[in-house]
């Protein structure tokens, strides 16, 4: 009963509810926001120093990721007539509706027709595999090859800095042994 009544309140002012509910939100954001921006001048010596150089890393990693992205969906989209043409060679359904147009007889055409869904569901199938696969191999392909660059360059940041010849001198030579 109760609940019944509730039910009939909330589906009466709904309008309002939503409208306070926005508000409140939208309030509680800018209050948040707000008390971010006052306290993030709060940090202990050095502390921001270290924060930026991170912050700096990982805003370059992401302009890798997002640069290796947009190279894989131009190549996977590059690759793909290629693929339909193959899928449209191996799964073929022109003869088969040639002959559903010339009016078979009637268990013929069931069995055509059966032919005929068979196909396009592989040549679905298919074509989701080849598409997805292929964009899955030029990611991981890519963010490797995006991530062993990303940590050269970090290491030639860090060799230029550390040129007293110190023990990160020897992993520096084996990244770039790798990149050889």
């Amino acid at each position: 009963m109760v609940l019944g009544r509730a039910w009939r309140f909330i589906k009466r002012h709904r309008g309002k509810l939503a409208l306070g509910g926005a508000l409140v939100g939208g309030g509680a954001y800018l209050l948040h926001w707000w008390w971010l921006s006052r306290s993030g001048g709060r940090r202990g010596a050095g502390q921001g120093d270290d924060e930026v150089t991170a912050l700096l890393s990982e805003l370059e990693r992401a302009q890798f990721l997002r640069s290796t992205g947009r190279n894989c969906t131009t190549t996977v989209a590059a690759l793909l007539p290629g693929i339909a043409a193959q899928l449209d060679a191996d799964f073929g359904v022109e003869q088969i509706t040639a002959e559903l147009r010339a009016k078979p007889a009637p268990d013929r055409r069931a069995e055509l027709c059966d032919q005929l869904r068979a196909r396009a569901f592989a040549r679905l199938l298919a074509s989701v595999y080849a598409a997805c696969g292929s964009l899955l191999c030029a990611h991981v392909q890519l963010h490797l090859l995006a991530g062993l660059l990303c940590q050269q360059k970090r290491d030639a940041a860090g060799a230029a800095v550390n040129e007293d010849g110190d023990a990160s001198d020897g992993r520096n030579r084996r990244q770039h042994e790798i990149s050889e």
